[in-house]
């Protein structure tokens, strides 16, 4: 199970290797155009075909100098939404037609850039708008070595992971058949035929290897002939009269590159029957582990029954013992007794010949440990692989059950001997009884002699079983020599397979090391910028802080105007009473009275006018100061967002290494 969660995890970190490997090369590809070619491609009229004249010229400038002087690109085509190449790199295309890129390019026109590994080739594809509703794709090809090396490692240790699983599946199944199946007729065969199912599948595995190996040989040959071929049609662009010769070149190239992938594709499909053929080596395993199973259920059905008919033995005769105490009060049956006399001594004949038999059963045994020792002695080497131990332990166990219900059955018949012993003394010492009771001893001895032939039964079962038990310890010693060969050579693969782990130890390694160094950095990096932050929230907030003490002050002073404003009104007020109250006094001071009432009135709607634009003054700046009070709320949110995002930081940090430890433990 481990092995298979490893290789799924492996398969899936190749698949997201992969997928992002070629995100990025997307990416690159766009700038690319978008700095070199876009700005010539927009000066073209239309989408005609371009392959001479100044504009040629100039694209084939722009395309050495910009896109193919490093070397990374191979190739570049510019497409036509109807297929048509409007201009690429090797003249002798521009003005073909491909049908088959019909689709391609008009999925990638008006929509975003991608890229696919073809043939051993990256090709990005990149939409340029000309005009509304006018547009071409360019294709930049580049070679997909880059992206195999990074990914064939991470597939190569999924495949190992995966064949591990499947040979784990098999020995487990194997491992737990139980011995009582093998008695029927299950033996090493399934082992065997499991091992040479597997051999088959790694032949074929080392055959489709090789066929690959040919099938890439084939494929670099052919590229190098398409290259000869590109080659060459450069070489002819002067002269006209070699297009023919060399087009056929190159059809007969593309003819080879064709059959080499049909081969490809075969092979694919011969790993794939090679692979449901072991699926299927292991599901007739687990059957005929199901079907072991069910023999030792029935087994023990068996055993207990078994049980029950010793038990009902015992029963029988401790009541033919009451029977015969009840017998030897009685005088008057001596004839009676002396045929049970004959009776008991038929039954002490039988007993002793059941003895004989168990004796032999008993040496039979001991015949059974000295090969169970002499397995011991020949498998101690294996004895830490789980699946040998297990049948050991299996044999040795069956052996054990079968040893302790021979001397179980055994004990019972010295039991049954012991009680014919007294009942012969005790009828010998007192002869009495009734006709009837001599009836029933008869009829109990009987029994009595039934019970014992059921035993002799199934002492001979146990002689059967023993001899079956003998044979599996002999196939048990041909699959243990069978196990040393597979473990010989399971051990040179193991060799070879640690050393692929060594060598996957190192990458890793030499990965972690690269990914602890960018982790510091970027770590350094957020802490250098969380610190100005925070810096930069501190000075603003001093800041903000600053103003809002300022406006307090200001709001401090204006209330102290404020109280000064309404003494003043106050005393205006008295000094409006005092007045009228003179007026009663003197009525020709009523007139200047009134008059100064009124002033005083006005003067009076004045200062109120002042207070309210006081109060809203102050409304004002008590609604600026709560929006300073908000400002620095937002900003201590941010700051603590800001925070956040380095926890995240340093979590996802902690993720990639706790992931990279899982990794190694598990490799």
């Amino acid at each position: 199970m481990v092995l298979l969660v490893a290789s799924l995890l492996t398969l899936g970190q190749s698949q997201r290797l992969r997928s992002r490997l070629i995100a990025d090369a997307t990416t690159s590809a766009q700038t690319l155009v978008e700095t070199a070619l876009t700005p010539e491609l927009l000066e073209l009229k239309d989408v005609a075909p371009v392959s001479s004249g100044g504009r040629y010229e100039d694209l084939v400038k722009v395309v050495d100098r910009s896109v193919l002087a490093d070397g990374t690109v191979k190739a570049v085509t510019i497409w036509a939404a109807d297929g048509t190449v409007v201009f690429a790199d090797d003249a002798s295309l521009i003005g073909d037609e491909v049908r088959a890129m019909r689709t391609t390019v008009l999925s990638v026109i008006g929509d975003e850039p991608r890229s696919d590994v073809s043939r051993g080739l990256l090709r990005s594809f990149v939409p340029v708008e000309l005009a509304p509703g006018v547009g071409v794709a360019v294709e930049l090809d580049r070679s997909a070595d880059p992206i195999a090396s990074a990914t064939d490692p991470w597939r190569l240790v999924a495949l190992l992971f995966a064949a591990g699983a499947v040979l784990s599946i098999l020995l487990f199944a194997k491992t737990f058949t139980p011995y009582e199946r093998r008695i029927e007729g299950f033996d090493e065969d399934v082992l065997r035929a499991a091992v040479a199912g597997h051999r088959r599948a790694e032949s074929a595995r080392q055959e489709a290897e090789n066929r690959r190996d040919i099938l890439a040989a084939e494929l670099d040959r052919t590229r190098q002939t398409l290259k000869e071929a590109e080659q060459r049609a450069r070489e002819a662009a002067r002269t006209a009269d070699d297009t023919p010769r060399l087009r056929e070149h190159l059809s007969i190239a593309a003819d080879d590159l064709k059959r080499a992938e049909q081969e490809r594709d075969a092979l694919r499909d011969r790993l794939v029957e090679t692979g449901r053929a072991v699926e299927a080596e292991a599901a007739r395993g687990r059957e005929e582990v199901a079907g072991a199973l069910a023999e030792i259920e029935r087994l023990e059905a068996m055993k207990a029954s078994l049980q029950d008919r010793a038990a009902k033995a015992e029963e029988t005769a401790a009541e033919l013992t009451k029977r015969l105490a009840e017998l030897s009060a009685r005088p008057d049956v001596e004839a009676e007794l002396e045929s049970a006399h004959r009776t008991l001594e038929a039954a002490q004949h039988d007993v002793a010949a059941t003895r004989e038999r168990w004796e032999e059963a008993e040496r039979r045994n001991a015949e059974l440990e000295d090969t169970v020792a002499e397995m011991h002695a020949r498998l101690t080497d294996l004895e830490r692989r789980p699946d040998l131990s297990a049948k050991l332990d299996a044999a040795t166990g069956a052996l054990d059950i079968a040893r302790e219900h021979i001397r179980a059955l055994t004990a019972r018949a010295d039991e049954s001997d012991a009680e014919a012993s007294k009942l012969r003394a005790e009828l010998e010492r007192r002869q009495g009884g009734r006709a009837r009771m001599i009836e029933d001893a008869r009829t109990g001895l009987g029994e009595l002699r039934a019970e014992l032939e059921q035993v002799s039964a199934e002492l001979r079962n146990v002689t059967v079983e023993n001899t079956a038990l003998r044979d599996e310890v002999g196939s048990l010693r041909r699959a243990s020599d069978a196990a040393g060969q597979m473990i010989a050579g399971a051990n040179t693969e193991l060799v070879q397979t640690a050393e692929l782990v060594k060598t996957l130890r190192t990458r890793v390694e030499e990965a972690e090391t690269a990914l602890e160094h960018e982790r510091e950095t970027r770590g350094a990096i957020l802490e250098v910028e969380r610190a100005k932050a925070v810096a930069a929230l501190e000075a603003e907030r001093e800041v903000a802080v600053a103003a809002v003490e300022a406006e307090r002050a200001n709001l401090r002073k204006m209330e102290r105007d404020q109280e000064t404003v309404r003494l003043a009104l106050d005393a205006a007020i008295g000094e409006r009473d005092t007045a009228a109250r003179q007026r009663d006094a003197s009525a020709a001071e009523a007139d200047a009275v009134a008059q100064e009432r009124d002033d005083l009135s006005a003067d009076r709607d004045a200062l109120a006018r002042e207070r309210d634009a006081l109060l809203a003054a102050r409304d004002a700046l008590t609604a600026e100061r709560d929006r300073a009070h908000t400002d620095i709320q937002v900003a201590r949110a941010e700051v603590e967002a800001r925070a956040a995002d380095l926890e995240a930081a340093r979590s996802e940090r902690d993720g990639v290494g706790a992931e990279l430890e899982t990794l190694r433990s598990t490799m």
